[in-house]
C-alpha cells in the first residue's frame, strides 16, 4: 500500500508507518472518548478506515491521482477476485466473464433462471482513475440478492436479477471524456434504446456541461440520489436537488444516509455500517421501478 502513496519505494516505508500512526491516533481518540465512535452510527473499523482514507488523499492525493492511479487498481482487483467464487457461492450467482467493447468486464448472473430478468450494470468508483471493477463484488451480488428479494416480497414478482460490473478506460491515461463514453458505450451494448445522455465533447467550453448541475434535469429517467451528510459533495448535491424541484421534476427520489462520508456502500457491511443500509434504499427504489415494468408486460411464453 506504501508504494501507491509515493513517487520513490525508498519513501514507501516512511508512508507505511504514517499510516500506521494514523491508525494509531484514531484509536487513541477512540478510548479518549470513552470507547466511543465519532458518531453513534459508526462502528471502530468505520472510523479507522475512513480516517486512514482521509488522511491518504490529504497527504498524498497529488501523487495517487497524477502519478501512481495505475497502481491502485490491481489491489483492488486482487480483493475481488480473491473473494469473488465465495461470495458468489453465499448470493448464489455465476461469475462470468465478458469481453466487449475492448475491455473485460465481469457478469454476476443470478443462477436461479427465470421468465423475466431484470439487470443492473454497476459502474466503480474511484475518481475515473482508479480502482476496478471487481472490487465491488460484495456490493453487486447484495445488490443482487436484495433487489430480488424485495421484488418477490414486496411485488411478488419472482425474476432473474444479473448484475454486470462494467469496465471503462481511466484518467491519468485516458483523460475526460473518454471514461463518460467507455460507460455510455457499455449501456448501449446492453440496450441500444437510450438516446438521451450526452455525446462526445471536445470543446473546452462545453465541458463544464458534463456535471449535471450545469443542465436541463427535466426528461430524465427516474433518479435515486444518495449522498452521506458528511460527505464532500453534500452541499453539491442539495444544489442539485434543489435545481430539480425548482424545474419540477418529480421522478427523483433523495436519500441522505447520516454522519456517513461518501460511497460508504463500497465498503464491506462489516466494516460500513451503512452499507447494507444504502444498498437496501437503492434496490428498494428499482424494485419499485422494475415491477412497474414487469407488471405491464406480458408474460413471456414458456420455452418447450
Amino acid at each position: 500500500m506504501g508504494r501507491t502513496l509515493v513517487r520513490s519505494p525508498l519513501e514507501a516505508p516512511i508512508a507505511a508507518i504514517k499510516l500506521q500512526l494514523n491508525i494509531c491516533s484514531t484509536i487513541a481518540t477512540y478510548v479518549r472518548r470513552g470507547f466511543k465512535t465519532r458518531f453513534p452510527q459508526w462502528t471502530l473499523i468505520f472510523e479507522i478506515t475512513g480516517n486512514m482514507m482521509r488522511y491518504m488523499f490529504e497527504e498524498f492525493g497529488e501523487v495517487i491521482a497524477f502519478e501512481n492511479a495505475a497502481l491502485l487498481r490491481e489491489p483492488f482487483a486482487m480483493h475481488g477476485r480473491l473473494i469473488l467464487k465465495s461470495n458468489c457461492r453465499k448470493h448464489n450467482t455465476v461469475p462470468e466473464m465478458l469481453e466487449a467493447n475492448g475491455l473485460e468486464h465481469m457478469w454476476l448472473r443470478d443462477a436461479d433462471k427465470k421468465q423475466q430478468r431484470v439487470v443492473v450494470i454497476h459502474f466503480h468508483g474511484g475518481g475515473f482513475a482508479m480502482s476496478h471493477p471487481l472490487q465491488d463484488v460484495e456490493l453487486a451480488n447484495q445488490t443482487h440478492t436484495m433487489l430480488k428479494q424485495i421484488l418477490k416480497q414486496k411485488y411478488q414478482l419472482d425474476v432473474t436479477v444479473d448484475v454486470l460490473l462494467a469496465n471503462y478506460r481511466k484518467s491519468p491515461e485516458n483523460p475526460y471524456p473518454t471514461p463518460d463514453d467507455d460507460c455510455l458505450t457499455v449501456y448501449q451494448f446492453v440496450d441500444s434504446v437510450h438516446q438521451t445522455y450526452l455525446a462526445k465533447v471536445t470543446d473546452p467550453e462545453e465541458r463544464l456541461k458534463v456535471s449535471p448541475i450545469n443542465r436541463d434535469l427535466r426528461n430524465l429517467p427516474p433518479m435515486f440520489v444518495q449522498y452521506g451528510t458528511l460527505e464532500r459533495f453534500y452541499e453539491q448535491g442539495k444544489r442539485i436537488i434543489a435545481k430539480a424541484k425548482k424545474q419540477g421534476v418529480t421522478n427523483w427520489e433523495v436519500d441522505f444516509l447520516e454522519n456517513m462520508p461518501h460511497d460508504v456502500v463500497m465498503l464491506p457491511t462489516d466494516v460500513s455500517p451503512a452499507a447494507k443500509e444504502g444498498i437496501r434504499h437503492g434496490c428498494e427504489f428499482a424494485a419499485k421501478l422494475a415491477a412497474g415494468v414487469l407488471r405491464s408486460e406480458p408474460e413471456p411464453e414458456a420455452e418447450l
